[in-house]
């Protein structure tokens, strides 16, 4: 019984030292996945915002063929000015509703909103693929953003890029 003295202790720390290794690996994990689903996130709205710009560009075909929805902006600068008239409550034209529109998309309605609040660097490009049929023949919708890698520092960011090719 001498020979085992202090050996229940000594198996004690050991295993709290294991139990803490595992914890802490855990605490890793779940860091990742909050990343990981914070990246979902921001595909998931840039998805959103993307889709809700075509819809408004689908309502308001002539501005499309004009090139009223023409745009490469960053968010923060685009949004750094009000819009100086609103179509929520004024009647507008073609050219004003797409401003609107832009303007909607690109900073939304409210704080966190529009490509400005939900997505990190948000920049925006409408354009037309083939520039001598002004829009006739399809818009090209570029979003891009900037997402938290997976590495250890924190101000380590990636590009993404959303790009859809459509015809309205």
């Amino acid at each position: 019984m001498k020979k085992q003295h202090g050996l229940n202790l000594l198996e004690v720390l050991v295993a709290a030292f294991l139990i803490s290794l595992g914890l802490l690996g855990m605490a890793g994990l779940q860091v990742k996945s909050f990343r990981a689903t914070h990246n979902s996130y921001q595909m998931q709205q840039a998805t959103q915002l993307a889709h809700e710009l075509l819809e408004r560009m689908r309502s308001n075909r002539s501005a499309v063929l004009a090139g009223s929805y023409k745009i490469n902006a960053v968010a923060a600068t685009y949004c750094a000015n009000p819009l100086a008239f609103s179509c929520q409550t004024n009647t507008c034209n073609a050219t004003q509703m797409a401003l609107d529109d832009m303007y909607r998309v690109m900073c939304g309605y409210g704080a966190g909103s529009g490509i400005n609040g939900a997505l990190l660097n948000g920049q925006l490009v409408v354009d037309c693929p083939d520039p001598s049929a002004e829009c006739s023949k399809g818009v090209r919708l570029s979003l891009q953003w900037n997402e938290r890698n997976s590495s250890k520092n924190e101000t380590d960011v990636e590009p993404f890029n959303l790009v859809i090719n459509t015809v309205l």
